[in-house]
């Protein structure tokens, strides 16, 4: 499975596993939990924890998996994902 595909079928099967559903409200939702600091973007130890949850990668490529979204979703370059960078991949 490629690396795009896997993270969003993944992260749609935790958004159904939790919610129910995987719509706009639900991935909002979960966004808003998985912001722990509340500073509306998820950092890169928040998206560890949303790619842990949903089963992507392990202990030991976690860190390579997050530093490869952020480099091709985080579109102002400030090491964290806004709700449009995160939301625009997966509520396509």
């Amino acid at each position: 499975m490629a690396p795009e595909t896997e993270l969003i079928t993944k992260v749609r099967n935790l958004l159904l596993k939790v919610h129910g559903r995987d719509d706009i409200a639900a991935l909002r939702t979960s966004f808003d939990a998985y912001d722990r600091n509340k500073s509306g973007r998820l950092e890169p130890e928040e998206l560890a924890v949303v790619l842990e949850d949903a089963g992507i990668g392990n202990k030991l490529t976690r860190g390579m998996w997050v530093k490869g979204i952020l480099a091709r979703l985080d579109s102002d370059k400030d090491n964290a994902l806004s709700w449009d960078d995160f939301s625009g991949v997966l509520a396509a």
